[in-house]
């Protein structure tokens, strides 16, 4: 059955489900499958009735991918499967990671890695005293890709 909401003021404007005792509300297609969720705790849940987070997306099989854009551009596509995950600025600018509005990390275009810095001139440039454990004979702190057996250590 279809139903029209007219909308009231703004503090007025509500979809209220009568006789409802779970307090959730929940948009169906087909009329049996649920495609979103909005539970008591105020999660939303897509693709899953029981969301357990702010926004949960859930599918059965496959993939799930969040897309951000804006103006129409595609800027971030997130991907999740069974065998992959994948956070990917889709546009041609750097991927930030930051703390107390302060940019930590940076992967520019190219690929390369800057920690405390937002010039990365190598695949990864740390720009602040690096920090490694002891490691030992054979399995050192710093070792060279493929020989992972030789390479820099430090006595305890």
């Amino acid at each position: 059955m279809a139903s029209t909401i007219s909308a009231g003021t703004t503090a007025g404007t509500a979809i209220v489900v009568s006789g409802d005792t779970s307090g959730s509300l929940a948009l169906q297609t087909n009329g049996t499958t649920t495609a979103v969720t909005i539970d008591t705790s105020q999660n939303v849940g897509i693709g899953t009735a029981s969301p357990n987070a702010l926004l949960h997306l859930s599918k059965n099989s496959g993939s799930v991918d969040l897309r951000m854009s804006v103006g129409g551009t595609l800027y971030v596509n997130m991907y999740a499967s069974a065998s992959d995950t994948t956070i990917n600025n889709v546009a041609a600018t750097p991927l930030t990671l930051g703390t107390s509005n302060t940019e930590r990390m940076r992967i520019d275009s190219s690929g390369n890695v800057g920690i405390g810095t937002a010039s990365p001139d190598a695949l990864l440039t740390v720009n602040t005293i690096a920090s490694f454990g002891d490691g030992a004979v054979g399995t050192p702190s710093i070792a060279h890709k493929g020989d992972l057996n030789t390479g820099v250590w430090f006595p305890a």
